[in-house]
């Protein structure tokens, strides 16, 4: 095979014999017909002004399902919100009902949105009329294959319900594929959707303590208890002068001492509130001239409240509040229900609030918030018996007509409030995420950290074995990616504590990772870990008995991959990781490959200095990488024989592994019947037997020894 004259223009080739510590030195023979030792580096720090040959980083994958009410979707879009500031690359779809709330509101907060089929007749209660009694069991299981289809297209690395209907298709979706899932618990008594999907989840979210223990026994240790999630667009407004010239204009600043009363009728509509409001609001505006109203009588109320109310410069009516910070900002009292998200707004904001808890079950505890809520920060609670335009209007001038009442009110709400809820629970989100993709290092896996990246358009994860740099050695700019041979693993570059290519560049002070390719060690099919076990496991997967290597050339067409796929997808996507991991300056990293990792980086530089444009690394070494091997007298010359004939047969691949396992006790074992063969993995002396013998027990396949056990 020639090399093409475009391969690498204007970079100098610098042979070294001092990359690799002698222990570790790879004799040229396991791939040329030279004996000596050899390797190439070349230098590829060049500035050009193009696009990357490397994908663009896919950031986090996150399913947010929310609907029905304002609680829900707001501590939906606050922990969206978190994902983004902390991953600006994160990918996050919401999944909700169409013609619904949700499915106007997340598009407007600038999140995707899908939608399902909707499980009833409403939204929120698919059990008030006998006709949605009827259909729901058929809706369900419609939105829960809608959601299915929906979460393998995306491939979220987690999926998060904040309650309502519309979330449970979704995280059931999410059990069905086995896809992490965690819920979010706005009320202090649990709502359906949630008590039932907390047998399934992986983490509950709670907002506080008592939730906990209004939550099923046996799902408390997986509770988690750090406050209601607010968005951060309602802390980040602050200007009360602008807000309030956003609702009425001039009329706000020319009026001194403007007192601006914000009324919840929540987001559905509250007839109650809205009605006492109604009877008394054109007395109130006409007694206090430095009062104003900015209304939210709900979508459903609204068309009425509408006809029955009469315009005034000092009141603003609206069906449902969409820029609710501002309305915050402006506000000097609220006045709303007692949903246990506006709850956690009014002590985040630090308002002085009244309350006017619903009656009814199925909107939560709202009489236990408002205590709470009473005895906590003073709030002033009025029932829903005990609510008329006399009533309401009296705690409305008891409140603000005593400044030094306000004031304490609003120190003690700050005090209460747990303003950094949500961007906890979005870094637990992360950590999990983090956990599931970093599994515990064990007997298999030698290096520090393990991570996993996912290859973009397939279903493979990739593993990524990292050494952390010596704190004792020199800072050094650049990652360092390892790339092994053909049908080989991490071991390769990692095979002893005393025999670790890795450990050596890690102790030198380079941040080390090692690429396990599609197919090879830890590496698994996402889609069907099942099956990806069986293909690549590397412990207790293979039979001991020979019989089984049948049932693994089963296997075989599951390798529908080649040197392509390797080349524009998984070494770039690894790359894209490593760089996001470690933020060089410069944004590029060092490699170096082992035989076939090596002719990778030659085609990946070849491609790019064919195309012109910049491959994102710093520096390139290659060991034992030939482009020729009809001469070779490596192990692969043996299998070029049938090349044609398998190809002929579309064979894809053959288990290397398997089969040089099959063979070691007739290499290292009396009669030594193979012992010939030890000879084309390392030249004569150049390797301690039993290094060899780790070599081909672990460097291809840590099943193999099994085999040979």
């Amino acid at each position: 095979m020639a090399i093409p004259s475009y391969i690498f223009p204007n970079i100098p080739i610098y042979p070294s014999t001092k990359l690799v510590p002698s222990r570790l030195t790879f004799s040229s023979s396991s791939s040329s017909s030279s004996s000596s030792s050899s390797f190439c580096c070349f230098s590829v720090d060049r500035q050009i002004n193009h696009s990357s040959v490397s994908n663009e980083l896919s950031g986090l994958r996150v399913v947010i399902s929310a609907g029905g009410t304002a609680g829900h979707i707001s501590s939906a879009l606050a922990i969206g919100d978190e994902l983004k500031t902390a991953d600006p690359l994160a990918q996050i779809l919401f999944i909700g009902f169409p013609n619904s709330m949700e499915s106007t509101t997340v598009p407007s907060a600038g999140f995707d949105f899908s939608a399902i089929s909707t499980v009833g007749s409403s939204s929120s209660r698919p059990f008030l009329c006998f006709t949605s009694f009827l259909n729901f069991p058929f809706r369900l299981i419609q939105s829960t294959f809608e959601s299915y289809k929906l979460l393998r297209e995306f491939k979220p690395q987690i999926v998060v319900g904040t309650g309502g209907h519309a979330s449970f298709p979704v995280c059931f979706a999410a059990v069905i594929l086995g896809t992490t899932f965690v819920i979010q618990e706005q009320d202090s008594i649990p709502g359906t959707t949630n008590w039932i999907l907390s047998f399934f989840a992986d983490t509950i979210f709670a907002p506080f303590n008592c939730a906990v223990t209004n939550l099923p026994k046996r799902v408390a240790a997986k509770c988690v208890v750090y406050g209601n999630p607010i968005r951060q667009a309602l802390r980040r407004y602050s200007s009360k002068g602008a807000a309030r010239v956003s609702f009425f204009g001039q009329w706000a600043g020319a009026v001194s001492d403007a007192k601006v009363v914000l009324l919840l009728g929540g987001s559905l509509g509250a007839n109650a509130i809205n009605i006492a409001l109604l009877n008394c609001y054109s007395q109130l505006l006409s007694e206090h001239e430095n009062w104003f109203f900015v209304w939210q009588t709900g979508v459903e109320a609204f068309d009425e409240m509408d006809s029955l109310v009469r315009s005034h410069p000092r009141l603003f009516l609206s069906p449902f509040l969409r820029s609710i910070g501002v309305a915050y900002a402006a506000a000097d009292l609220v006045i709303s229900r007692a949903g246990a998200m506006t709850c956690s707004e009014i002590m985040a904001l630090g308002k002085p609030s009244i309350l006017i808890p619903s009656p009814h079950s199925d909107e939560g505890d709202q009489v236990r918030n408002a205590s709470l809520m009473a005895d906590s920060v003073g709030s002033k609670l009025i029932t829903e018996e005990e609510l008329d335009s006399i009533t309401l209007r009296a705690a409305m001038e008891d409140i603000l007509g005593n400044e030094e009442l306000m004031t304490e009110m609003s120190e003690r709400a700050f005090k209460c409030a747990k303003p950094e809820a949500a961007s906890d629970v979005a870094k637990h989100i992360i950590s999990i995420i983090n956990s599931k993709d970093r599994t515990t290092v064990n007997e298999i896996c030698t290096a520090d950290e393990l991570h996993y990246v996912t290859v973009p358009n397939s279903d493979w994860r990739l593993a990524l074995w990292r050494y952390l740099p010596s704190p004792k050695a020199p800072k050094r700019k650049h990652p360092l990616l390892l790339l092994s041979g053909i049908g080989t693993n991490a071991v390769t570059f990692d095979l002893s504590p005393e025999c670790s290519f890795a450990r050596f560049m890690s102790g030198s002070g380079f941040d080390t990772w090692i690429l396990e390719l599609r197919g090879a060690g830890l590496s698994s099919l996402s889609a069907d870990t099942n099956l990806g076990s069986k293909i690549i496991g590397l412990q207790d997967r293979i039979s001991k008995r020979v019989g089984d290597f049948k049932q693994r050339l089963e296997l075989i067409p599951h390798y529908n991959w080649d040197f392509d796929n390797y080349l524009e997808e998984d070494v770039p996507s690894a790359m894209e990781y490593v760089r996001a991991q470690t933020k060089p300056k410069d944004g590029k990293l060092l490699a170096v490959g082992h035989s076939m990792g090596g002719i990778l980086l030659y085609a990946m530089l070849s491609r790019c200095g064919f195309k012109g444009i910049d491959s994102g690394l710093a520096s390139v070494a290659t060991l034992a990488s030939t482009l020729d091997y009809s001469s070779s007298r490596t192990l692969l010359k043996y299998l070029l024989p049938i090349k044609e004939p398998a190809e002929a047969i579309n064979l894809p691949i053959m288990p290397i592994d398997t089969m040089l396992a099959m063979a070691h006790p007739l290499m290292f074992r009396p009669p030594y019947a193979l012992s010939w063969l030890t000879a084309n993995i390392s030249a004569p002396q150049m390797m301690d037997p039993e290094v060899i013998e780790k070599l081909v027990l672990n460097s291809l396949s840590e099943s193999a020894k099994h085999f040979c056990s």
